[in-house]
């Protein structure tokens, strides 16, 4: 009963091993700092034109993961928000995650 189990187990590992199948990569998540001088806008943009309305100094780290791209975009994982804006006196903190597509 063993070298039955043992030839059908060698012979699952071979169908795999020819199959095509390959491990996978494990996506890494990297950290990343907003550089000095980033800003919080708050208004419109173009096309609108309108004014932005509030600048404000932005501080903080993120993490992007890489994701399969698709044929018409890079995709990111974006985790690990957190971000710092002077609110007056005191500061708000930001927190989130989300999806970044870039062209």
């Amino acid at each position: 009963m063993r070298r039955a189990l043992a030839t059908v187990v060698l012979a699952l590992v071979g169908v795999l091993a020819g199959s095509g199948a390959h491990p996978t990569r494990a996506a890494v998540a990297t950290p990343y700092a907003l550089a000095p001088g980033s800003q919080l806008q708050r208004g419109c943009f173009p096309p609108c034109l309108c004014p932005i309305s509030l600048e404000r100094p932005l501080t903080g780290t993120f993490r992007l993961t890489q994701q399969e791209p698709t044929p018409l975009f890079a995709v990111y994982d974006v985790s690990d928000v957190l971000w710092r804006v002077k609110r007056g006196d005191t500061g708000v903190v930001i927190t989130g995650s989300g999806t970044y597509r870039r062209r």
